[in-house]
């Protein structure tokens, strides 16, 4: 009887091809993470002087020395040519392929039905954390992409670009793409210690302004380098650099999503820092053209209409607008399990979404479902100390004061984080409630001490205003500001000329009450007549009831005592 004759085919090698410099401490936990993946490793050094290269060299890697010349491209390169496997796999020193991936991996290839893998990235929040916890989505700093990063290696496999290297063209050749869920990759790169290197940032814009020196035209470039002064915080340069760039932008086609993306991203982001809605709503609908349904193109129109609900100068734009935001930021939230190859906007389905809807809910007088919301935020990753304070903001409204005050002071002990000024103006409105003005006049000297740019919630502005103005009433003062207190300043000096349009979002109930009242018990009356007048109703609607209402109260109150 002969020998059965075996059919199976040869299991398909895959090559690992990275390119390092100085990540020796990096670099053995994303070796080790790949041991039953790969075949080979192939890792091309561009000058390190850390030692990278023996280590790369002592876990069994072909170590191959490569002159830096200002191109990402050209060095990931030079690993493709030094590869033999049939497949590569593309990963950077500061990556960690999750626990199972490579088993995924090695099934994927089996079915042959593919030729470029996009594997899930995770951005891990901490240098220290867990990769299965990332994975899993604690401790994860932003969505996940889905990236090109198994590669069918063809002879027209390259990559392009000198910074941000990719195989766009690659692509478009071989468009048989595959998903491979499973095969999640851990990024640690993300974090703030790495992400506050001022060195690479002043890398990454020196190679982007070279590559637009040469090639002026291609807006992709513009869009790397307009984000890249985003984050770091150089906003004028970004939107100078976006405008620059939309002029390049091309029409829709296959192919054009990302560039948009990056640009829309951008010009939006710093026309919403300007105040300038128009252009913003006007890049969003462009970029839509080039990628409908982005998450992070719906959560740049729901931060516009959440921003012209503040705007408002009508009680119906303000309604309007808070419906659009509302819209906007759930449309923005069911897009969470989509499908992104990049996302630039961290939180966006997430964390920073429910934020924004607990924000909105406060302002439509719900707080029941601002604590849901703000319950939300914190389960997908939000930051704990704003998701307290906007907790503590919901208790206020529910006048649970002492609650509100627990959540605040453990946020100010905290001495460092993001929202102190918010937490100051909140421990002040806590004890406005409790009617301790020398505190709340101590605590909104910090609140503006401590302001460095806006609040960390737009809503607060107009609560700042709000309480600086009944402060000042306290005190007898009249102090113009922004907002139905401002108004009723104007009002109680007897202005009536004075008065500019009617109030688009109504006064806080209880501090409009907690006002009136010592106005009254201090000899206000003369003032206070000036609320009874049609010019007030008209520009506070109800607030001869509401004084009328303060009044008789403390009528009965004199009567019963």
């Amino acid at each position: 009887m002969g020998r059965k004759k075996n059919n199976r085919q040869p299991r398909p090698r895959v090559s690992l091809c990275m390119i390092v410099r100085d990540e020796a401490t990096m670099l053995p936990d994303c070796l080790a993470s790949v041991r039953e993946a790969v075949d080979e490793v192939i890792v091309v050094d561009t000058g390190s002087v850390d030692g990278t290269p023996e280590i790369a060299a002592a876990a069994g890697a072909t170590v191959l020395h490569h002159v830096w010349n200002d191109d990402f491209a050209a060095a990931r390169n030079a690993s493709l040519a030094a590869a033999t496997g049939d497949w590569v796999l593309v990963l950077d020193a500061d990556e960690r392929l999750a626990r199972g991936a490579g088993k995924v991996l090695r099934l994927a290839l089996q079915r042959d039905d593919f030729d470029c893998g996009l594997l899930p990235l995770h951005n891990a929040a901490r240098l220290d954390a867990d990769i299965e916890a990332v994975r899993r989505g604690r401790d994860c700093a932003s969505e996940t992409s889905f990236l090109p990063r198994l590669l069918r290696r063809t002879d027209d496999l390259a990559f392009e670009g000198v910074i941000h290297e990719n195989v766009t063209t690659w692509l478009l050749g071989h468009e048989r793409t595959r998903i491979l869920t499973g095969a999640d990759i851990v990024h640690f790169g993300y974090t703030a210690a790495v992400q506050s290197n001022r060195q690479k940032h002043a890398r990454d814009v020196a190679l982007l302004e070279k590559a637009i020196d040469r090639n002026p035209k291609d807006a992709s470039y513009y869009g790397y380098l307009a984000l890249s002064h985003l984050e770091a915080g150089e906003t004028a340069l970004a939107r100078r650099v976006a405008e620059e760039g939309w002029a390049h932008l091309p029409e829709p086609a296959r192919g054009t999503e990302v560039v948009a993306l990056r640009l829309a991203v951008a010009r939006a982001a710093t026309a919403l820092d300007g105040g300038d809605y128009d252009r913003a709503f006007e890049t969003i609908d462009v970029g839509q053209k080039h990628w409908p349904d982005h998450p992070d193109l719906w959560f740049l129109q729901a931060c516009a209409a959440e921003a012209l609900v503040h705007e408002a100068q009508t009680v119906s734009d303000r309604n309007t607008w808070l419906e659009e935001a509302e819209r906007s930021f759930r449309e923005t939230h069911a897009q969470r399990d989509g499908f992104f190859v990049q996302r630039f906007l961290s939180g966006a389905t997430t964390w920073a979404t429910w934020l924004r809807l607990g924000a909105l809910a406060l302002l439509r007088g719900r707080p029941r479902d601002a604590h849901q919301a703000f319950a939300r935020a914190e389960e997908e990753g939000g930051p704990t100390d704003l998701c307290d304070l906007g907790r503590a903001e919901a208790f206020l409204a529910e006048n649970h004061t002492d609650r509100a005050a627990k959540l605040i002071d453990r946020h100010l002990r905290r001495k460092t984080g993001t929202g102190r000024a918010d937490a100051y103006l909140l421990g002040a409105l806590v004890a406005e409630q409790k009617g301790d003005l020398p505190a709340m006049g101590k605590l909104l000297v910090e609140t503006r001490r401590n302001l460095t740019g806006d609040f960390a919630a737009i809503h607060r502005r107009a609560r700042f205003f709000d309480a600086v103005a009944v402060m000042a009433l306290h005190h007898g003062e009249h102090v113009e500001s922004p907002g139905p207190f401002g108004q009723l300043a104007v009002l109680l000096r007897g202005d009536d000329r004075s008065v500019k349009g009617g109030a688009a979002r109504p006064a806080d109930a209880g501090m409009l009450e907690r006002l009136l009242h010592r106005l009254v018990a201090t000899g206000h009356a003369n003032a206070l007549g000036n609320l009874l007048t049609p010019t007030a109703e008209a520009h506070l609607p109800g607030i001869g009831s509401t004084l009328t209402r303060v009044v008789d109260g403390m009528a009965l109150q004199r009567a019963a005592g």
